[in-house]
């Protein structure tokens, strides 16, 4: 087998194990969730993917979300904006996951060894602790159900370029067990992304040293790792693989099973069958990098599959037409013991479950840009407590004073963040607004059609069907 399949059949292999009890409860309709968390949440993209997810399953299931998370933010700094960036939403639900900059990654290293090191590490654990209850206890008594997550590991094993600060993983690991406890004195949900992708991560590493499920800065995973965090996240909610199930006879012209569907009259012609669907649900579209956690995690087993039966046909080449277009061309037998049509990218249903997540990415998209001017609150104005956000002259004199020493430091990203805030924080209102215009334009996109399913013999070129 060649090494990249070798690589790939031991990761998933590895994690097919993680695909526990559920751990926290699934979003219902009408629920407000606010995903609390640093820039893992701010930028990232695994609950753009479960949005996407619950609008092509659960159509009917129309909830609203808020992404509350800043770059570089702790559960302390949560706790700071708590009311105008949280409670404001009036969450019945939240999804927490701190971490990443609450454990001091300076305070690692290789040379980090000395008892003041490891006194400064053990503080701020401990502050993390008594942070993390305090935002607890806040947002339960706003009424929200609870799900907390365990922070995404620090790639310190990887070959990045960039120098690994050795130890922030295993301080990241305390922290998902200081998670595990509250959420067992919360009653909380629990999803755990720190110890199966850290496996995940050492199991690719011992194949091929240059691989990482986190990215480049060892912080942040890209769209590969954030596909493996909705999937802990999704299967964690155990919201189960039945897109559908169409199970029918061509010999009897029945139909033997329908699982979130209804399936109509069926019409034999010949060896060629026919029949109307209405689904209930879409497949989930995986597209563009994220396509390679398929490689890693057993996604389309747990989560996705559209599956079609036709038992009773002679043997034989047969293809699938579905509203005109032919999906897939495969034999009798393959058709006998099931086909998933999730996993096919030419089918009507998954060009309609594209558009919704094209749609997911347009409001996800614009409410980032709109969660960058409240890191620039959050960090540089809110330091000066007096100040009067209406007074753009003072606003003005702050920003250019945080300009000044971004510029000495080379802080090319926090003078990016300043040049956002000028250009949209007039705007919040309305940005917030096109966000929530294109998550109403997601779920419009999610219900399903009634599609029109032919199986009919391959026919060659010239032939008549």
């Amino acid at each position: 087998m060649p090494r990249l399949l070798t690589l790939a059949a031991t990761l998933l292999a590895v994690f097919t194990l993680e695909a526990a009890e559920p751990s926290a409860a699934r979003f219902n309709a009408g629920d407000t969730i606010c995903f609390v968390g640093d820039s893992i949440t701010h930028n990232g993209r695994w609950h753009r993917y479960v949005r996407t997810f619950y609008a092509t399953r659960f159509p009917t299931a129309r909830f609203t979300t808020y992404n509350c998370g800043i770059s570089g933010d702790t559960a302390s700094g949560a706790l700071r904006r708590f009311a105008e960036d949280i409670a404001i939403h009036k969450p019945n639900v939240a999804v927490v996951m701190f971490g990443m900059n609450d454990v001091g990654r300076n305070n690692y290293g290789p040379e980090k060894t000395t008892p003041a090191d490891r006194a400064k590490q053990d503080r701020a654990l401990t502050n993390y602790t008594a942070n993390q209850e305090k935002l607890a206890t806040r947002l339960k008594e706003l009424g929200a159900r609870l799900i907390l997550v365990t922070p995404s590991p620090y790639d310190q094993t990887g070959r990045q370029a960039d120098k690994s600060l050795v130890g922030v993983n295993e301080a990241l690991g305390r922290c998902g067990g200081i998670v595990r406890d509250l959420a067992g004195r919360f009653q909380a949900g629990l999803v755990d992304f720190h110890e199966p992708m850290t496996r995940l991560n050492l199991a690719g590493q011992d194949k091929d040293p240059a691989f990482t499920l986190i990215g480049k800065d060892r912080i942040h995973p890209g769209d590969m790792g954030h596909m493996v965090m909705a999937y802990q996240f999704l299967t964690s909610q155990g919201v189960g693989a039945t897109i559908s199930t169409m199970v029918v006879d061509a010999s009897t012209a029945t139909v033997r099973e329908a699982a979130n569907c209804t399936i109509g009259i069926i019409t034999v012609t010949g060896r060629s069958l026919s029949f109307e669907v209405q689904g209930n649900a879409l497949p989930f579209p995986i597209i563009g990098e994220a396509r390679k956690a398929l490689d890693l995690v057993p996604l389309e087993k747990d989560l996705n599959q559209q599956v079609l039966r036709v038992a009773g046909l002679p043997p034989g080449s047969y293809e699938v037409v579905i509203d005109g277009t032919v999906v897939t061309s495969t034999d009798a037998s393959t058709l006998a013991n099931g086909l998933n049509l999730a996993m096919q990218t030419t089918t009507p249903d998954y060009r309609q479950a594209l558009e919704v997540a094209a749609a997911c990415e347009r409001g996800a998209t614009k409410e980032a840009e709109l969660r960058t001017v409240m890191a620039v609150r959050h960090f540089r104005l809110s330091k000066d407590p007096g100040l009067n956000l209406n007074d753009a002259a003072a606003v003005e004199r702050v920003l250019a004073g945080a300009e000044a020493d971004l510029r000495k430091n080379n802080n090319s990203y926090g003078l990016w963040q300043i040049d956002q805030y000028r250009k949209n924080h007039g705007r919040l209102d309305v940005m917030r607004k096109e966000a929530d215009q294109e998550y109403a334009a997601m779920w419009a996109a999610a219900v399903p059609k009634p599609r029109h399913y032919l199986v009919r013999p391959t026919t060659t070129p010239g032939q008549r069907p």
